[in-house]
């Protein structure tokens, strides 16, 4: 006789290392009835073979279903399998239930009947977790303010009016800021801190070119962040011509401006816009993140993904100002 039975299985996709997710898993779930095991290769990729793959999950893994987990199931009437795959269960689940092993505890020998729910998505982290690639965004950032240092010097030594509005916007009420001064500053304090550990702040009077210029995009209003994308240009003399390719990150997509058009945007300084809101909001997600008790959990996928994001966007710009003549 067919009956249902308290067994569910969910798919969650680890893109890293599985077999430590695993045992991070398992150790953390250890006095519940809820096995974690990896998907092997070839296994969950036919429609008509899910239940049949998960009914050999469950056997391969009968070592599992020790005295402490056949007592946790009787006892909960419950159990749960987690499976752990580098990529999405993408096939649609059609199989026929499949019998029990006669060893299972709680339901020998019964129909298996499941639908796996993917929960990737449902995971929520906080900013302290460690899964958050807090390094890569400080490094990128630590790659970004050398390469603007770089060429604005070098720019600076053969044209110096062409940094003459950033200078400007940079000093404020002070009159424009002494942009050797800053680069000398910033070099001098990057010498004494790891790439990874490098975590600029956004002071406006800050010793970074990357806090100075955080703080300008915190200031700015949706109408003017154009104009200080072409101020951001001008000084690095990427505002004309096509002597650099557009780059976009999805903060700098999502962030409103006003016209001209993307189309009708020069790339250098569609490149300088994604950089500075690229690295303003790298800074604030850093901020975030050292400040986590202060934020509620976000989605996993999303925050890890986004982090990435920013750390890539950042990298690149620092590659592209660095294969400037």
């Amino acid at each position: 006789m067919q009956r249902d039975v308290a067994v569910a299985a969910y798919w969650l996709d680890e893109a890293a290392s599985r077999s430590e997710l695993v045992s991070q898993l398992s150790a953390l779930l250890s006095d519940l009835p809820i096995l974690i095991a990896a998907v092997p290769k070839g296994a969950f990729d036919d429609a008509n073979g899910i239940i049949d793959d998960l009914a050999k999950t469950i056997s391969d893994n009968v070592e599992w279903f020790g005295e402490e987990k056949r007592t946790a199931i009787t006892r909960d009437e419950k159990f749960s399998l987690v499976l752990v795959s580098k990529r999405s269960l993408g096939v649609p689940q059609l199989s026929s239930p499949v019998t029990l092993p006669d060893w299972f505890p709680q339901w020998p020998c019964e129909l298996l009947t499941v639908t796996i729910k993917n929960v990737t998505d449902s995971i929520d982290i906080s900013f302290a977790s460690p899964d958050i690639p807090v390094a890569s965004i400080n490094a990128s950032l630590h790659a970004l303010e050398s390469a603007l240092c770089a060429r604005l010097a070098s720019v600076y030594g053969r044209a110096p009016t062409a940094a003459a509005k950033l200078r400007a916007r940079l000093g404020g009420s002070k009159g424009p800021v002494d942009l050797i001064h800053l680069i000398s500053q910033s070099e001098d304090k990057r010498r004494r801190v790891a790439p990874d550990d490098f975590r600029p702040g956004g002071s406006a009077s800050g010793e970074y070119l990357v806090s100075r210029l955080f703080s300008q995009w915190w200031e700015c209003s949706h109408k003017d962040l154009h104009n200080l994308a072409v101020d951001i240009a001008e000084a690095l003399d990427i505002h004309t011509g096509s002597n650099v390719e557009a780059q976009h990150s999805l903060a700098s997509l999502l962030t409103r401006t006003v016209k001209p058009k993307l189309a009708d945007t020069p790339p250098g300084v569609t490149l300088a816009r994604n950089a500075i809101v690229s690295l303003a909001h790298a800074i604030q997600f850093t901020n975030a993140v050292h400040h986590a008790g202060d934020y509620p959990n976000f989605p996993a996928v999303l925050t890890i993904s986004y982090a990435k994001d920013l750390s890539r966007s950042c990298k690149r710009a620092a590659a592209a100002l660095g294969n400037l003549a």
